[in-house]
Order: structure tokens, then C-alpha cells, then sequence
């Protein structure tokens, strides 16, 4: 039986879609042994094995990548195989003389995480901050690659051991997940008012509560404030062109789901409309 060894580079948005998990699963199933990891110029990838499943890799690894990743380039070079080694291992982030990683965006919630959200018999109910990763902050919470949880503003807040058991599981679609977070260890919501003092009760009630009747809610994020009001109150419309001084330019309207902006506007292609509940949930 042959053994071969390749060293594989990959590059594009690699980081922070689940490439790594994607990755160990694939060559566990093949299977094949050796390493993946992160490095400042992309994503590192030893393999081992013999020479026809290591071509069945390649040729997967571009056919059934995460929904939010993106191979530009990959390159293949043959190495000395590793004499004794039995698995396939996700190692320790490295340092690439070469910087070329792309940053992803941030991802739209997904299905599974906003489920998790309105189902009362989960841990996650009602908590803002679920992730997986297939969705949530990216570009917004990292502070310098390579892309880990201490490279992120996720790293003062420390795992409780329900997410750890997660984050190591590999079924789980929160493997190697870096912001991974629930009410017991995650960032928390809080409300103020226009004094900067503390609301007490639940902070998103409040919001509701606020908009429902006629307030402009700023909700602060990493990137900035955005100002929120109900679209359907003319008057809350109003006061809130009269704060932001924009007398006529259109304001972006947050619907339901696609079946309430059909109700909203015309979209005038089905392709906008898959545009709209794609990961990217752009404002079109």
C-alpha cells in the first residue's frame, strides 16, 4: 500500500465558515490522517493517505465546501509522510510570513440558531447572541487574524462547559465554533434610556414596548448605532427624520420574512428575493 503526503494552502474566506470543521470531517470519513490549521496566510492542510482518497479530497473539498466559504486558490505540493500517524487533527493556529487572508463578513442567523432562539425548552432561548458556524459576527468582532476566539472581542468572555463540550464536539455544528456563547457565559443585553441610566426588566420588551409606542429605539452594535422605529407609524417616522435630519431619503424596512416584504414592496426578480434570505441578508 502507497503513502502519500501533500501539503495543501488554501486561500479566500476560509476563516470563520466552518472550513477547519469541514475539513477534519471529510478526511475522517475517507479517511485519512494529518492537520489542518489556521495561519495568517490562509488555511494549512497536511493529508495522508493513500494516493486515490487524497485525489477524492481534493475533489471534494471544492464540491461540498460550508455555505459561506470560498476556495480562490489551492495549491499542492507532495511532503515526507509522517511515519505512525492514525488521525486527523484541527492544531494550533500559526504565523505565515505571508498575510492573505480575507476577512468574511458577517453571516445572517440561521435557521437552527433562531429555532434554538424561539423554542422555550432550549438553553438559548431568547438569547441574541446564538451562533454557529454557519452564521453571526464575523468581520464585526475580529481584531487580527488568524481567525480565534482570543483574536476576536469573544475573548473576555470564557466558555461555560456546555459550550466547551460543544465546541469540541465534532458532530455538533458548533465544532471549533470561535464566538460560541449562551446566557450563562455570553455577552448580555441591557437597555438605557436618553440619560445613559439603566432599564431595568428584560431589555428587549423594553425596546418593543418603546416602539410600539412611537419611540426611535438605537440599538448599538459594534459598528455603530442603528436607529429603529415602527414603519407602520407615521408619526414615529417622522420624529425619526427629524432626529437623524432626513427630510426625504428612503430608510431600509425590516420584514418578518419573505412573505411580508412581499406585502411591503414589489420585488421585481425571484433572484431578489433569494437574494434577500441568502447568509448575506443584504439590504436591497
Amino acid at each position: 500500500m502507497t503513502t502519500t503526503r501533500r501539503v495543501l494552502i488554501a486561500n479566500g474566506i476560509v476563516q470563520g465558515v466552518g472550513f477547519r470543521p469541514f475539513v477534519k470531517r471529510l478526511a475522517s470519513s475517507l479517511p485519512l490522517s494529518g492537520t489542518v490549521q489556521n495561519t495568517t496566510r490562509g488555511v494549512k492542510i497536511e493529508i495522508q493517505g493513500e494516493p486515490d482518497a487524497l485525489e477524492l479530497f481534493s475533489t471534494r473539498l471544492l464540491a461540498e465546501l460550508p455555505p459561506s466559504a470560498a476556495v480562490l486558490s489551492l495549491s499542492s505540493e507532495e511532503i515526507s509522510a509522517v511515519d505512525g500517524e492514525k488521525c486527523f487533527n484541527i492544531v494550533a493556529s500559526g504565523i505565515d510570513p505571508v498575510s492573505s487572508v480575507i476577512i468574511p463578513p458577517d453571516i445572517a442567523l440561521c435557521q437552527k440558531c433562531a429555532s434554538e432562539i424561539s423554542d422555550s425548552a432550549d438553553r438559548r432561548f431568547g438569547y441574541p447572541f446564538a451562533n454557529c458556524t454557519d452564521c453571526s459576527p464575523r468581520y464585526t468582532i475580529i481584531e487580527k487574524i488568524p481567525y480565534d476566539r482570543p483574536n476576536t472581542s469573544m475573548a473576555a468572555f470564557k466558555m461555560c462547559e456546555d459550550c466547551e463540550k460543544e465546541y469540541g464536539d465534532e458532530e455538533n455544528r458548533r465544532f471549533h465554533a470561535q464566538p460560541n456563547a449562551c446566557p450563562a457565559c455570553g455577552p448580555k443585553l441591557s437597555a438605557l434610556d436618553a440619560d445613559f441610566r439603566q432599564i431595568e426588566g428584560d431589555p428587549l420588551k423594553k425596546a418593543a414596548e418603546n416602539l410600539s409606542k412611537g419611540g426611535v429605539v438605537a440599538l448599538l452594535g459594534i459598528g455603530g448605532f442603528h436607529l429603529a422605529c415602527d414603519a407602520a407609524s407615521q408619526e414615529a417616522v417622522d420624529l425619526l427624520r427629524e432626529r437623524k435630519k432626513r427630510p426625504g431619503k428612503p430608510f431600509a424596512v425590516m420584514a418578518r420574512d419573505a412573505q411580508a416584504a412581499k406585502e411591503l414592496a414589489t420585488l421585481s426578480e425571484e433572484a431578489a428575493l433569494q437574494e434577500l434570505q441568502s447568509p448575506a441578508a443584504p439590504i436591497i
